[in-house]
């Protein structure tokens, strides 16, 4: 397993367990660090520690619509990107790049659900 898949699943299993308290971050407060923030549909933060830093951890979705072929409808696309920053300073970044889109979008699903729900109410992962 490489490192961004040994991330991720970190993140999953402490957003599983409560251990990562994410909330809805307003897009102002990184549009000087992330660049093309007010095209996102939602943003989510989280604050951890790890290796005795504090880290916090912004998930930024954007949504779209994009057709395959001008016959077919549009359908809406969804894209994510978790930021780590250490302070202000970048230190990792997760993407489709990285990670499937479906393990993306799995984990901001259930950010939103972990907001709305109580515990244990999350999505299975496999």
């Amino acid at each position: 397993m490489n490192r961004s898949k040994s991330l991720y699943k970190d993140i999953v299993r402490r957003t599983q367990n409560s251990e990562l308290q994410w909330r809805q971050a307003e897009k102002s407060a990184y549009r000087f660090i992330i660049r093309n923030i007010e095209q996102a549909s939602q943003v989510f933060e989280a604050t951890w520690k790890k290796n005795n830093c504090v880290q916090t951890l912004v998930l930024v979705d954007k949504a779209f619509l994009a057709r395959e072929h001008l016959l077919f409808p549009a359908q809406e696309i969804h894209t994510a990107k978790l930021f780590i920053f250490e302070g202000e300073k970048l230190v990792e970044l997760l993407s489709d790049v990285d990670l499937n889109p479906i393990e993306m979008s799995w984990l901001s699903k259930n950010i939103v659900c972990s907001m709305r729900q109580s515990r244990g109410t999350m999505l299975p992962l496999e």
